[in-house]
This record gives C-alpha cells, sequence and structure tokens, in this order.
C-alpha cells in the first residue's frame, strides 16, 4: 500500500495501482475500522483520487483514533497541508505547516518555508504579514539539517528561494503553487481537473505582472515558472496542444533564464510525460531521453530522475505486452 499510495506518487508520476490498494486495505478497515493506520492509508487513497474533501476527514478520524502515536499525526498534518493547498486554501495550509513547525523534527526548515510561502500566497498582503513572513524566512537557513552528512535537497532549494525573496525586495513568483508542483500534485489535481481552474486564474494574473516588470534580472525566470505551472493547468484540462505549446515556449527561453536552469530540463521532461500519457511512445522516448542525458547538476535533479526512470519503465512495459500482463496479475502497475 506504501508503494502505491506514496512512493509511486510523490517520486514517480502517478502511476501506482491504487485499485490494487484499495482492495488491500477494504478488508482491514473492515476488521479495525478505527485503526489510524488503516484510515491514513484510507484517507491517501482518496487524496490521490482527487477526492480532497473526503481524505481531510478521514485524515481528522485517523488523528482523532489514537493520541500516543504522534509520528502519525504529523503525516495526516502533512497531507492535510497539501489538500488544502490543491484547493487553493492557504490559510489552513499554513496552520497545518505551524503545526508540523512546532512538533515534527524531520525538517523545520522546510516546515518554516512551507508557512511562509503559504502566507505569501493568502490575500492578506499587509506589512504585518510580511513582516512576519520576513521574520520566518530569516529563521529558514538557520534550521537546515543534515542527513548522513548531507544536506536535504527540497532544503538548499528552500534557502535558495529564500535568499531570492529578500534579494527581490521581499518577493516571490507563485511560491505555493511551485512546491506544489515539485511534489507532484498535479498528479492529484489531474483526478479532479475543477481543481485547476483557480490556480490558472492565478497563474494568469501573474504572467500579466510579471511580463510587465522589465527592471526584474529574473523576469525570464518567473516567466518560465509561470508557463511550466501554466501547462500542468492546461494538462488537468486535457489540453495537451495548449500544454506543449507552454512547453516549448518555455524551453526556447533557456538562454535567458538567470537561475532557473532547472525549468528546461523539467520541460523537455514534462513533454515526454504528455506524449506518454496520449500515447505517443517514440516521442515520449525522445523527450524523456533528452531530459535525462542532456541536463546535469541543476537544481532538483534527482527528483526528477525518479520521475524519468518510472516514465521510462512504463515505456518498456507498453512496448512488452506479456510483462505487463504478468505484472498486473502479480497486482504491479
Amino acid at each position: 500500500m506504501s508503494y502505491h499510495a506514496y512512493i509511486s506518487q510523490v517520486l514517480g508520476n502517478g502511476d501506482g495501482n491504487i485499485n490494487f490498494a484499495s482492495s488491500i486495505l477494504k478488508p482491514c478497515l473492515e476488521q479495525f475500522p478505527k485503526g489510524a493506520l488503516f484510515l491514513l492509508f484510507a484517507a491517501r487513497i482518496q487524496e490521490v483520487n482527487g477526492q480532497l474533501d473526503e481524505a481531510l476527514g478521514l485524515y481528522e478520524q485517523s488523528i482523532d483514533s489514537q493520541s500516543s502515536w504522534r509520528h502519525l499525526h504529523h503525516l495526516c498534518y502533512w497531507q492535510m497541508m497539501w489538500c488544502s493547498a490543491f484547493k487553493c486554501e492557504w490559510l489552513f495550509a499554513m496552520k497545518y505547516a505551524e503545526v508540523l513547525s512546532r512538533e515534527s523534527s524531520w525538517s523545520k526548515s522546510t516546515y518554516l518555508y512551507l508557512k511562509g510561502i503559504f502566507m505569501l500566497m493568502s490575500e492578506d498582503q499587509s506589512a504585518a504579514m510580511t513582516e512576519h513572513v520576513v521574520a520566518i524566512f530569516t529563521k529558514v537557513p538557520e534550521l537546515k539539517v543534515r542527513v548522513a552528512g548531507k544536506s536535504l535537497p527540497i532544503e538548499k532549494f528552500a534557502i535558495r528561494r529564500v535568499q531570492r525573496f529578500f534579494a527581490q525586495g521581499n518577493r516571490l513568483t507563485l511560491p505555493a503553487l511551485e512546491v506544489i508542483y515539485i511534489w507532484n500534485g498535479f498528479a492529484i489535481i489531474y483526478k479532479s481537473a475543477p481543481l485547476a481552474e483557480p490556480i490558472l486564474q492565478l497563474i494568469e494574473a501573474k504572467v500579466a505582472e510579471v511580463s510587465g516588470d522589465g527592471q526584474s534580472k529574473t523576469q525570464a525566470d518567473d516567466l518560465g515558472l509561470c508557463l511550466l505551472l501554466k501547462a500542468m493547468c492546461l494538462v488537468c484540462r486535457r489540453d495537451s496542444a495548449g500544454a506543449e505549446a507552454c512547453l516549448r515556449e518555455l524551453v526556447s527561453m533557456e538562454k535567458r533564464l538567470v537561475e532557473d536552469k532547472h525549468l528546461v530540463p523539467y520541460a523537455v521532461a514534462e513533454m515526454g510525460f504528455l506524449a506518454l500519457r496520449d500515447g505517443k511512445p517514440r516521442e515520449a522516448q525522445s523527450h524523456l531521453e533528452a531530459a535525462l542525458n542532456n541536463y546535469k547538476g541543476y537544481q532538483l535533479e534527482s527528483r526528477l530522475h525518479f520521475r524519468l526512470h518510472a516514465a521510462l519503465e512504463e515505456l518498456k512495459r507498453q512496448k512488452d505486452p506479456a510483462k505487463t500482463a504478468g505484472q498486473s496479475a502479480a497486482g504491479r502497475p
């Protein structure tokens, strides 16, 4: 269940076998209807299927079912944060990030960054709110951790974004939508296309704002991010031609990008994922291999490589129906 409901969704391309996970979970819930772990998985399955309100209710039930295993509460809060973000309920997402920053020791730097960017996306853009975000972001670099002697990639990314926030006069471009993308959240939004509409409205408004900001040295970077996010919304709308046009425009901007060099390999990869989804295996393979082999040393490279390898494995399965049938019989995607 963990592979299909979590690992394949976050590190892959949302290609886990959710029906198989549900079939495993059903007898467990029948026997233990108030089991905290089983309720967590039930909530996650609803979330992956785009049923966010149902997921939030089940996460609440999981939390209420026990009080001794706080780490399980933290898993629920983490997912409730993302459900709220997918719904553009930024203050609710901020609330869960704040709880995690107080209670969980995994990565306080990441939690604080998330809290800050959700505040930046809220309707309250007062001076007091900005001062609060400044205070939060000041702590982000101080709280980074090292695991096995290495920094967490997401913390490195958060610290770079905080540095840009200060360099740009306390401004970031759609930072919460950016982390939704990084965390593969659009695979969930795809399952419930109406969720993409308010996100697309935010992006369109930001494109107009960024296009008129000729003084910013990172204008191309900001516009490139907007194009990538817009492409994802158009994918959710099943508008493949519109999505591909946005991605190609982003790739054409490669030489103009100042800091966000990672946007280009991500765009090339997304063209591959799109072609794979649309049943164009040769085109998909060309884009996927280009994204994998032609770009090195960019931000969040390993995260994209997980998705690329998953997509290339899917291509191999499509070329070998016998193997695919055997895997389906074994309950694998």
